[in-house]
């Protein structure tokens, strides 16, 4: 068997223990299907792209974390991902001379902060 389709199984189990269900319950609600853990182990097939992405999708994960080829998953940058999207759907919505102005505004900001000011000092 490949390594990595071992990672995929353990971090398959890892994250449905993390939500509370078992690996197969996690696969068979993402779309992968009850034998994706069995049916890559067992019998050695490789997974389709089509349900490593639905795990992924599921577990709110990257496709590299789930085969280990990368240790943050996207889940752990999700909540900031949002507030950068809300922000930047509001920033799309203004017209552009009020974009200049909020871009003029938080750079004073920036410069005013008093973090900024100790390390000019």
């Amino acid at each position: 068997m490949d390594s990595y389709k071992q990672i995929l199984a353990e971090n398959v189990h890892q994250l449905a223990t993390q939500k509370g269900i078992g690996k197969t319950e996690a696969c068979v609600k993402s779309g992968a299907g009850r034998s994706f853990i069995s049916n890559m182990i067992g019998k050695d097939q490789d997974p389709s792209f089509d349900k490593v992405l639905n795990l992924a999708e599921y577990f709110n994960v990257s496709i590299d974390y789930l085969v280990g080829r990368s240790e943050k998953s996207s889940g752990e940058l999700s909540s900031i991902d949002e507030e950068l999207k809300y922000l930047l759907d509001l920033y799309q919505k203004l017209h552009e001379d009020d974009k200049i102005r909020i871009i003029t505004k938080m750079e004073t900001i920036i410069e005013d902060y008093p973090e900024n000011k100790e390390s000019v000092s």
